[in-house]
């Protein structure tokens, strides 16, 4: 899905946080997650002038926390940590 004057990228930082104006001075209004595709209207002097897609916010955010290449996901996370077993047996302790 394309939309008019804008172009897509991704978030690249753990957590990017979106500013109200192109300053870290300025108030933060909301944060980007790793991964979420935002639509870029302009850039100026390191800091882009976005929308996430996810819910169509618009804000500011550095520039170095997005990349212009957007690749489609291969694996979906469902928990943020878990045991690493050392043999792949379940009734193995854990690592």
């Amino acid at each position: 899905m394309q939309k008019p004057g804008k172009h897509p990228m991704e978030i690249t930082d753990p957590v990017a946080a979106m500013h109200g104006e192109p300053s870290s001075s300025s108030r933060q209004t909301t944060q980007a997650l790793f991964g979420e595709k935002i639509w870029v209207s302009e850039t100026h002097d390191g800091w882009l002038h976005c929308q996430l897609e996810r819910d169509g916010y618009e804000g500011h955010n550095a520039a170095v926390s997005a990349s212009e290449s957007t690749e489609a996901p291969t694996h979906r996370l469902a928990v943020h940590s878990t045991f690493t077993y050392p043999q792949t047996e379940i009734k193995a302790h854990p690592a």
